[in-house]
């Protein structure tokens, strides 16, 4: 499940999502943490990222995704519990990818949608 954040300016996981979904555990620290903020207030610590070639149809664009040990599952906002995504895809990303958020046709990818 993924989010798209046009409020982030990054793409993060948790690393232990990282860890389930590419069975690795490689991926590039940083030399000093990159402290960021999620949708329920959160405050988390990115501690480093790996590159990942995103494919779609014949496209292939490599993106960097910020990963950290602090990203819950679930988070409490005004008093609802909800499940966070397994990526939250930035802005940056977005615009990477030509994707575009529109509230009548969904996710659109260079013209072709998404579901």
């Amino acid at each position: 499940m993924a989010l798209f954040d046009t409020g982030s300016n990054f793409t993060v996981m948790s690393i232990l999502k990282f860890e389930e979904l590419f069975g690795e555990k490689e991926w590039i620290p940083l030399e000093k943490p990159i402290t960021a903020v999620l949708i329920n207030g959160q405050k988390v610590h990115m501690k480093g990222y790996f590159v990942a070639d995103i494919i779609i149809g014949p496209i292939r664009v490599p993106i960097r995704i910020f990963v950290t040990d602090e990203m819950v599952n679930e988070v409490e906002v005004d008093g609802r519990k909800i499940r966070l995504p397994d990526i939250i895809i930035g802005s940056g990303t977005m615009d990477e990818l030509g994707i575009e958020l529109h509230p009548e046709r969904g996710v659109v990818f260079r013209g072709i949608f998404l579901l």
